[in-house]
């Protein structure tokens, strides 16, 4: 009796297992760019990364703030990557010209500026403070 349960039990895991399309993996983060006095900038580019290990591996959505410093990213992630991160594209010309580095600001979190995790299937805010140089 007690085979047959076990048996049973990875039967049902496993079928459960092959329902991972089924699963939920549309991901959003939106906030606010600001530069360090708090006021909002227009045109910055915010990427979306995936990854599979400890480091983001391949852009898997962009967008750029609006005149008012919000911005939103809406993807439904593949399940090729294991996690997602999201930052400011610091390699832009005109934002490398004048910015150092920025700091992000997880759901009214401060995290610094190596912190980029967003949860898979879930919306998350980052807000971004840009350094000026």
């Amino acid at each position: 009796m007690r085979l047959i349960k076990l048996v049973l039990t990875i039967v049902f895991v496993v079928s459960i297992m092959g329902c991972g399309p089924l699963l939920n993996r549309e991901t959003v983060v939106y906030g606010l760019i600001t530069d360090d006095d708090g006021q909002p900038l227009d045109s910055i580019p915010v990427g979306m990364y995936g990854g599979k290990g400890l480091s983001a591996s391949g852009r898997i959505g962009q967008a750029y703030s609006n005149k008012q410093g919000f911005y939103e990213i809406e993807v439904d992630v593949s399940k090729e990557w294991w996690n997602a991160r999201v930052g400011v594209n610091m390699n832009d010309m005109k934002l490398w010209k004048l910015y150092e580095s920025y700091e992000s600001i997880r759901n009214q979190t401060k995290k610094g500026s190596s912190d980029g995790g967003v949860s898979i299937g879930l919306r998350t805010r980052y807000d971004f403070k840009l350094i000026r140089k």
